[in-house]
């Protein structure tokens, strides 16, 4: 048997009750082997409903990818880092984080 090679990033409900678990939301598979990554990856709910995933060791670790996507699955971010493989620098965990507060206001060009 032959499997495809795929990572993503997934949320599962998990009932206590009934002592069952049921996928509910995922994303990455539709990616297939590309983004494929055997060790070192995360996802991140984000407080809007979108989700962050880290493809951490794409490509045998030369990459790392990181996908920002709504509810409905559309990206709304992408990043694609190179990575030295000889000096171990792969995107272990990615983060949203603000990059400026809220009030900050853009000066106007001139």
């Amino acid at each position: 048997m032959i499997r495809s090679r795929a990572s993503q990033g997934a949320e599962y409900e998990i009932n206590t009750k009934t002592k069952s678990i049921k996928q509910v939301w995922s994303y990455g598979k539709q990616l297939g082997k590309a983004n494929f990554t055997n060790v070192i990856g995360y996802s991140q709910r984000l407080a809007n409903g979108n989700t962050l995933i880290d493809f951490g060791y794409k490509d045998n670790g030369n990459q790392s990818n990181i996908i920002e996507v709504d509810p409905l699955g559309q990206q709304v971010f992408n990043l694609t880092t190179y990575n030295s493989a000889k000096n171990k620098t792969y995107v272990y965990r990615a983060y949203r984080m603000k990059f400026y507060p809220d009030n900050y206001v853009f000066d106007a060009l001139k």
